[in-house]
């Protein structure tokens, strides 16, 4: 079996570790569960707007010619959120009141 296509994204090193870090590829994004990449790792919750990152990172793997921006999923998001919730075991704390080290 062909394996899909490594899209091309403007990473930093330190993303490119995390993702390692977390055993993501790049290639398998696509699969993921949005909510689990994030806010399961870290604990807290996230602004919304990090899950229209992470659609619009998705929707690229899926579509690399693709010229649309994470504030395309804005509206896509909030009809998903409206329709479905967040899981029970979302964490209780957002992401701004997690202590700073």
């Amino acid at each position: 079996m062909k394996q899909p296509k490594r899209p091309k994204l403007p990473l930093s090193d330190d993303e490119k570790r995390e993702l390692r870090r977390l055993k993501i590829k790049l290639n398998e994004f696509h699969n993921l569960d949005v909510d689990q990449i994030i806010e399961k790792e870290l604990g807290c919750w996230t602004d919304p707007c990090v899950e229209d990152q992470i659609i619009c990172i998705i929707h690229y793997a899926n579509r690399p010619e693709s010229d649309k921006q994470w504030y395309d999923f804005t509206a896509e998001r909030k009809r998903y959120r409206v329709q479905n919730g967040y899981p029970s075991d979302r964490p209780q704390v957002a992401w701004y009141e997690e202590p700073q080290s």
